[in-house]
């Protein structure tokens, strides 16, 4: 006695091998959709990024420093008055403040245009 595994699809019948096909073609029409919503949208994150990029790159990179130190400094002095969820909410913009001045720094250094000029 076989398992199902083991049978060729032509012994399902034509019934069943059509709708295969049908499900192939189904599933390959969808992922050719996905992937034109995927270089639309693509497009729009450019200009989008471009803008962000742009605004950003017209302050010095020690700007980001600053603001990330001055975040620090605000929640010391709020844990010093002993305000601890002001102080906490207060220091989570350091990291995000010097991850925005690394990424201006990569950006201003290597170019965001690099690969879209090469294609």
């Amino acid at each position: 006695m076989g398992t199902l595994s083991k049978r060729r699809l032509e012994d399902f019948g034509a019934d069943i091998r059509d709708r295969v096909e049908s499900f192939r073609a189904n599933v390959g029409d969808k992922l050719e959709d996905i992937i034109e919503d995927i270089d639309v949208k693509s497009g729009q994150e450019g200009t989008v990024t471009r803008r962000i990029e742009r605004l950003t790159a017209a302050l010095p990179s020690v700007t980001w420093l600053a603001l990330a130190a001055g975040s620090i400094a605000v929640a010391i002095a709020l844990k010093i008055a002993r305000r601890n969820h002001a102080s906490l909410f207060a220091a989570m913009f350091a990291p995000s403040l010097l991850l925005i001045g690394v990424y201006n720094k990569l950006v201003k250094i290597a170019g965001s245009d690099r690969r879209a000029s090469a294609i």
